[in-house]
Formats: C-alpha cells, structure tokens, sequence
C-alpha cells in the first residue's frame, strides 16, 4: 500500500547524509520522487484491481506532483527542510505526499473509468486517528461527492482538504466499490 519501508530507509539514509554533509538538494529531491512515485504507482494498482483496468497515464501523474498547497509545492517544502537540515521534517513531507498521491491515483482512476463508484472512507483505527476523520470513519458516498467533517472541512480523499492539519501525516485511505 503505502511506501512506509522506504520512508524508514529514507530516514536513515538522510540522516547519515545530513551527519557527513555529502548530499545535495537535487539528490534529496530525487529520493522523495521515488517514494512519491511509489505511493502514485501503489494507487494505481489497488484501483485497477477494484476497477478491472487501469485508466491513467505519466501527464496525470505529473499533474498531481506539480499541485501547489499554499501556493508551495512538495519540492518547495523539501527545499525549506533540507536548508535548515530537518530530517523528520523532509520525511513528514514524502509521508503526507505519498499518501495523497495514493488516494488522488485511486479517485483519479475511478473518476476516469466512468464506471458507478461509490467510494468509502477508511482510518486505521486506533488511538492516532484525529477527531476529524474519525467522524467520518465508514462514510460511503457517490465518487464525486466531499467528505465533510465535523469542523467543516472537506475532501474528495484522504490527501485533499483544505486545511493543512487534516492533511499532514493523514493514513486514511479510500475504499472503492464499483456499483
């Protein structure tokens, strides 16, 4: 599902690196590509699986890396990480991103099937599950319908709300189901 070995690697790696002061902002950026690629491809699959095809291409994929959050982008964010040599702050990034890229693959795909797709939030749930999308926890609507919480935010999938705090570090996924 989610590349979470790799950001363990990417951890260790970075930190190492950042010790000996031998890597670059290019190779750091290169690093959270991967895992971003990672989390895009792993999104694509479970929605193939569910939708019995694959519907999406590299300019979708480029598409979702070029999304701009407060008017910065995944590479903007590194770039302020790295500069001020925070680890944990470059791997929450890759992290979030990820993990929005996997569930904008899986609505994506589902969007461009044109099947019937009623589509399912899911937590983890356990005791790191906000509020916010605990309320929302088992909610099912039409694919192109919001998810509302409780504080009035909203999101077509887990990755997408306007308000950065539901969005970082966010582990909810979409569950999809062709009807």
């Amino acid at each position: 599902m989610l590349p979470i070995d790799e950001l363990n690697n990417l951890k260790a790696y970075l930190t190492l690196a950042f010790d000996r002061g031998d890597i670059t902002l290019s190779e750091v950026e290169d690093e959270v590509l991967d895992i971003l690629i990672i989390g895009w491809a792993n999104g694509l699959e479970y929605a193939s699986d569910v939708l019995g095809s694959s519907y999406l291409d590299y300019g979708d994929l480029q598409k979702a890396l070029d999304l701009k959050i407060d008017d910065k982008t995944y590479r903007d964010r590194v770039r302020e990480h790295f500069e001020n040599l925070d680890v944990d702050g470059i791997i929450r990034v890759a992290d979030t991103e990820s993990h929005r890229l996997y569930n904008e693959a899986v609505f994506e795909s589902a969007e461009a099937s044109g099947k019937n797709v009623l589509k399912t939030w899911v937590t983890m749930e356990d005791d790191k599950v906000r509020e916010t999308h605990s309320y929302i926890e088992g909610v099912s609507v039409p694919l192109n319908e919001r998810f509302y919480t409780y504080d009035g935010d909203s999101a077509l999938y887990p990755g997408d709300f306007e308000l950065a705090q539901n969005n970082v570090s966010c582990r909810c996924t979409l569950s999809l189901t062709v009807i």
